[in-house]
């Protein structure tokens, strides 16, 4: 069996990625999405002595709960706070100009959709946030406070693909300018009601996403 210092969280499509990166002592491998650090920590035992593994997050909180489990491969990681869009910057920051892999697992990762304080979660009432990064830019609630009908719609249909974009993104505006809209559960139930774009039906139906996550993109 495989030693890691992963604590409990399993990382997707393991034997796959092992495969595919095939770390080994001496490799540099970059994690686009750190999150909560599940890759990071099987592939680093495998790049020591001499390999590195640079992790790139939004989210502080990330880095944070990975140093309490690396252990002696601490000095092997290196968090890049930023978003992996920027990626080539933030390498050239710390003069690395070559890698040996590449991987991203994109998307919400578990520990922010599991603290409703996130609020990312539609299952516990939380704050209108959903930053990916807390420390910057407008919560949920302060873009919901200047935010027009119209500019809300346009953002629900390039990045929500759903169905109805003016309809939800009216109920959306008057709920919130009523006070029916004061956490993320709140949210859920006015947005809940509608459907998916035909594109998402299919993997809604298997109870794969829920109409509120998918408006968690805008």
């Amino acid at each position: 069996m495989r030693t890691t210092p992963e604590g409990d969280h399993l990382p997707v499509l393991a034997d796959e990625i092992l495969t595919l990166l095939c770390p080994a002592p001496g490799k540099i491998i970059v994690d686009c999405t750190l999150g909560a650090g599940g890759h990071t920590s099987l592939l680093l035992p495998l790049v020591v002595p001499g390999g590195k593994i640079f992790g790139v997050d939004l989210d502080p909180l990330a880095h944070q709960r990975l140093l309490e489990k690396l252990g002696a491969y601490a000095d092997s990681f290196h968090f890049l706070h930023g978003n992996f869009a920027g990626l080539d910057r933030l390498l050239m920051e710390k003069e690395i100009f070559q890698v040996d892999g590449l991987l991203a697992d994109l998307g919400v990762s578990s520990p922010q959709i599991d603290d409703p304080e996130r609020g990312f979660s539609y299952m516990r009432p939380g704050p209108l946030d959903m930053r990916m990064d807390p420390t910057k830019g407008q919560t949920l609630g302060q873009i919901l406070e200047k935010i027009d009908v119209e500019t809300l719609a346009e953002k629900l249909g390039e990045f929500g693909d759903v169905e109805k974009a003016e309809l939800i993104a009216q109920d959306i505006k008057d709920n919130y300018l009523a006070g029916m809209i004061r956490n993320t559960t709140d949210l859920s139930h006015v947005v809940g009601k509608y459907s998916l774009r035909k594109s998402n039906q299919q993997v809604f139906e298997r109870g794969g996403v829920k109409p509120v996550n998918v408006l968690s993109q805008v």
